[in-house]
């Protein structure tokens, strides 16, 4: 018996010990792999901040793959994947890092980003909202959720939260630079270029320098114009201008240059333009400009992402605004009527409605949009191209179709003292 009760004693004895053993490996194991999986998932974030974005994504599956319970990586690999586009990948790996970490806010901020870059705006907002519930210090998220109501259509709401962004960090260039795309889209061009040029003056940033460009075609200074769109083109071919990540409220880490909101705007100078200068004496330059066919190249890549979002106003509002520049005036006519009966506040684009009518032949139609225009938007300088467009009897001819507005809102004459008397037009 005793025999035996000792036998038992060193069997237990050597199974504690080999527990133990066991544990130590297994714990050492761990700590070896999140030390892996961290070292990998370092190195990614500086590949990113030099743009070495395929790299990136290896290291951070290599750190996935060595710590599959570490939730940073497949954050991180979430926005790697954002950047090459593979946006059903990100998601992947951005809900498998909520599934391993359901408070961290910088997640539910990424995967507001990556719906954001699909077109399902409103899954981004409530991403976006989630984030702002878990860190209430993320003021910068505004500014997000203030561009994904504006690809919604929701002007006021956009500007709602770019205000919001603005009372946070009085300075910020990511806020004024929204408030005035909404206040352009709307028509308020003087509320527009004071935001503008503040923007510029905390930094200066393309996207600002175009829309001023765009702002002075649009009230006929056509001199400034034409030095803000060679201003543009310089600043554009710099490598590394994209706004910081950590402007729209990543934490410092994710300091690499990359900026969501800029994935579907494809007008550039060229365009602007090219749609802008009708006068006589600019016809064979705006003939040469043709020639070269970027207006085509910039229709088919619009094209191909309306076929994934058919309903997004804003890339049928840039088709439109491509088709004007490659002097596609029907379709252009047809895509901003479009836009106008979509998104009821941008009435920046009754002007373009104008230009597009005027172009193919349809002036009584052309002056009821500028004249609309010009109600909704008294007090606003045009260029003369405008005004002279509005001057047309406005009564529509026989099988005329008007914007779903126009039906509802019969637009009165409008005032036409606004015309600023320089030579230009847009």
């Amino acid at each position: 018996m005793l025999r035996k009760l000792a036998l038992l004693l060193a069997g237990l004895t050597a199974l504690t010990v080999s527990a133990g053993v066991s544990s130590a490996q297994s714990q050492s194991w761990r700590v070896d792999a999140r030390t892996h999986s961290q070292a990998a998932t370092s190195r990614a974030l500086t590949q990113m901040a030099h743009n070495q974005v395929d790299s990136a994504v290896s290291s951070l599956v290599e750190a996935t793959n060595a710590d599959a319970s570490d939730s940073l990586p497949f954050a991180v690999l979430g926005l790697a994947l954002d950047v090459k586009g593979r946006y059903n990948e990100a998601l992947d790996a951005l809900h498998k890092s909520w599934e391993l970490n359901s408070h961290d806010s910088e997640t539910a901020l990424s995967i507001g980003v990556t719906h954001y870059l699909m077109h399902n705006y409103e899954k981004a907002v409530n991403a976006w909202q989630k984030a702002l519930e878990l860190n209430h210090n993320l003021c910068h998220i505004h500014g997000d959720i203030g561009f994904a109501y504006m690809r919604m259509a929701d002007l006021g709401k956009a500007e709602d939260h770019f205000r919001r962004l603005i009372s946070c960090f009085p300075n910020s260039q990511f806020g004024y630079q929204g408030l005035a795309t909404i206040q352009y889209l709307s028509g308020d061009f003087e509320a527009a270029r004071r935001s503008a040029e503040h923007a510029q003056s905390i930094l200066s940033y393309p996207p600002v320098i175009l829309l001023l460009a765009k702002l002075d075609f649009l009230q006929g200074d056509r001199a400034r114009a034409l030095k803000r769109t060679a201003e543009y083109t310089v600043a554009s071919k710099k490598p590394g201008w994209q706004r910081s990540m950590t402007a729209i409220g990543y934490p410092a880490q994710h300091d690499f240059k990359w900026d969501p909101f800029l994935i579907d705007n494809y007008d550039n100078a060229y365009l602007l333009q090219s749609r802008a200068l009708d006068l006589p004496k600019e016809a064979s330059r705006q003939k040469s400009l043709r020639k070269q066919g970027k207006a085509a190249s910039i229709v088919a890549q619009v094209k191909a992402e309306l076929g994934k979002s058919a309903g997004d106003y804003y890339l049928v509002r840039e088709l439109a605004l491509a088709e004007l520049a490659g002097a596609d005036y029907s379709d252009a006519t047809e895509h901003f009527k479009q836009v106008v009966d979509t998104c009821r506040g941008c009435f920046v684009d009754w002007l373009h409605l104008g230009r597009a009518l005027s172009l193919d032949g349809k002036a009584p139609e052309a002056s009821r949009a500028v004249r609309h225009f010009q109600q909704k938007n008294p007090a606003q300088r045009l260029a003369g191209a405008f005004t002279a467009i509005a001057r047309v009897d406005p009564g529509l001819g026989a099988g005329a179709v008007a914007p779903a507005e126009l039906k509802r809102d019969s637009a009165g004459a409008g005032s036409e003292s606004g015309a600023s008397g320089k030579d230009g037009g847009f």
